[in-house]
């Protein structure tokens, strides 16, 4: 099993090829802080690294907003669950 807390990074519409259904492509990770003396520009907040994107056939508008947190689960059947933290 797989669980880790990931942040919506970024909601994006998709096209599905095949039926040319519009979908939500949801990019799911972490934001991690540069640790200081690794040359990143002072500039830069954060590096954002991908846990998983899904592709969610929705109607209407989307319930991920970027930045919200989840409670990402993968389990060995497969199984993926998001549960909103907090």
């Amino acid at each position: 099993m797989f669980e880790e807390e990931v942040e919506v990074l970024s909601v994006v519409l998709a096209t599905n090829a095949l039926s040319g259904d519009l979908l939500y492509q949801v990019n799911l990770g972490v934001i991690e802080k540069p640790a200081a003396g690794t040359g990143t520009p002072s500039q830069v907040k954060g590096i954002a690294s991908n846990a998983i994107i899904v592709y969610i056939p929705i109607q209407g508008k989307s319930p991920y907003i970027p930045g919200a947190r989840y409670s990402l689960t993968v389990q060995d059947d497969g199984t993926l669950t998001l549960k909103p933290k907090g």
